[in-house]
């Protein structure tokens, strides 16, 4: 009888917990109604606003979608041009470099041909300057001992005496 008496009391002391509790969350949610209420009052002029906003900036939203697919597809073009450009640049810079490579080899070939005809040419001057000093210093050398020869006997007989060795050599230092 005790147990249940106790059992009662405990379901009547949950049972009160249970209605504060209730009433604690009704509090809550009513505290909770208000906020909201003032909030979609204050909501509701935006809402409108950018209704009406989003309404009138339509067209032109949709003016600029297309000029950005306008745009895009211009993108594409000129990507593709600059490509073809590209491509055609590199293969006029192939070219020039197989012209630059042919113009050094043709080159390099005639400089080789040039410095073979000058010191050609430069061996056959000097074999033709040795040829002429030879040719013509000769006889000059065995005159002027003639003539060198021919002035000591004048100057015997002449004299009748022979040249001091100070003439002697002051004539050999002028043949030298």
């Amino acid at each position: 009888m005790y147990v249940i008496t106790a059992a009662v009391v405990i379901a009547g002391i949950s049972i009160l917990v249970q209605t504060f509790l209730v009433f604690g969350i009704f509090r809550a949610v009513k505290e909770s109604q208000v906020k909201l209420a003032a909030f979609a009052e204050n909501a509701e002029p935006l809402v409108g606003s950018a209704k009406q906003l989003l309404a009138e900036n339509r067209p032109k939203m949709e003016q600029i979608g297309d000029r950005a697919v306008e745009v895009a597809s211009a993108a594409v073009e000129i990507a593709g041009t600059a490509r073809e450009i590209a491509e055609t640049a590199k293969q006029q810079a192939a070219r020039i470099d197989e012209l630059l490579t042919d113009i050094v080899d043709r080159a390099t070939v005639q400089v080789a041909r040039i410095d073979g005809v000058v010191g050609d040419t430069a061996a056959r001057v000097q074999n033709t300057t040795a040829a002429i000093e030879k040719t013509v210093m000769k006889p000059v050398r065995e005159v002027n001992g003639i003539v060198t020869g021919l002035r000591a006997a004048m100057a015997v007989y002449g004299k009748g005496k022979r040249p001091s060795v100070q003439h002697v050599t002051q004539d050999e230092e002028m043949f030298i």
